[in-house]
């Protein structure tokens, strides 16, 4: 790797994106102006009906590929494509509606390097802090802290409520290719992933500096917007809940699929969550945040934020 004594690696960036024309060139920008040279630029197109391919070939970069895809198979289909078919020593995501500061790869390389020996390198998974924006452009950081020796990634993210965002990652091509997305999962595919190789013995560096721009401008798009509860219970039922922890399972209970419940089956979810707080599964505190997001109107929860 490009840092001390270490060799250079090959980056391939890849972009998966479905009518994204609006913000798609924001995102290659982005790339393009890393400080760390970047091998090659996979952009994953799900079949979009807007002028998302056009904007892309209209940019004069021999490094970009371009995968358009015929039919529309969601984030996990396209992510695969995109790292099936990358050459790159390390693998580093990036949603099309997401932007990454200049020095994020080179951050990266460089606390791969001081933080793993060489035969650790090629099976590790490296993200980052990062900014959550809103239409303002105004961002706070997401993480109060990486994850800990021997502390389940499960409950980092569930437990200890830190966040693992596939546009922060950078990971080594041979446990990319190992691990893979799941074509057919229509979410919680960065959840899946970083379970899923925690499972495979990857090696996880985390990077504190806030080095990507998580973008919440477009709530209908974004998976992680969505209220339908059947995504995530398909999740859960189908090999997510053996990926967990007993504590962190009863917290994405709480926290992803009672919060989506609750509009069609409000007592149930009331009740659930009563009862998961007198059983010890569920700690006080997190029990008055969520009663609080389902029963206060939005513009009272806002105020609070603020």
């Amino acid at each position: 790797m490009a840092t001390g004594n270490a060799p250079a690696v090959r980056i391939t960036v890849v972009i998966p994106t479905y009518n994204r024309a609006a913000v798609i060139g924001e995102a290659l920008e982005t790339v393009f102006a890393q400080t760390y040279p970047v091998h090659e630029i996979i952009v994953v197109d799900d079949a979009s009906s807007d002028a998302t391919c056009d904007i892309v070939r209209g940019f004069d970069d021999p490094r970009i590929k371009l995968i358009a895809r015929q039919e529309n198979g969601g984030g996990g289909a396209a992510r695969f494509d995109g790292i099936a078919a990358a050459t790159g020593d390390f693998i580093a995501l990036l949603d099309s509606d997401d932007l990454w500061v200049p020095e994020k790869l080179a951050l990266q390389v460089e606390r791969i390097v001081s933080d793993l020996p060489p035969e650790e390198r090629r099976w590790c998974l490296c993200y980052t802090n990062l900014r959550e924006a809103d239409e303002a452009g105004a961002g706070r950081p997401r993480n109060a802290r990486g994850l800990r020796r021997g502390e389940p990634i499960g409950d980092y993210i569930f437990v200890s409520r830190q966040t693992v965002q596939t546009s922060t990652f950078l990971v080594a091509s041979p446990l990319a290719k190992e691990v893979q997305f799941k074509r057919n999962l229509p979410r919680h595919q960065d959840w899946d992933f970083v379970l899923r190789a925690e499972r495979a013995g990857a090696h996880f560096v985390y990077a504190p500096e806030c080095l990507a721009l998580f973008r919440q401008t477009e709530p209908a798009g974004r998976i992680s917007k969505q209220v339908n509860v059947a995504p995530s219970q398909y999740w859960l039922d189908r090999g997510g809940a053996e990926l967990l922890s007993n504590e962190a399972r009863n917290l994405f209970m709480a926290t992803v699929i009672m919060p989506r419940l609750y509009p069609s089956r409000p007592l149930y979810s009331l009740a659930w969550m009563t009862k998961a707080l007198i059983r010890g599964d569920l700690p006080r505190g997190r029990f008055a945040h969520l009663f609080g997001r389902l029963l206060l109107p939005e513009g009272i929860l806002n105020k609070l934020r603020t």
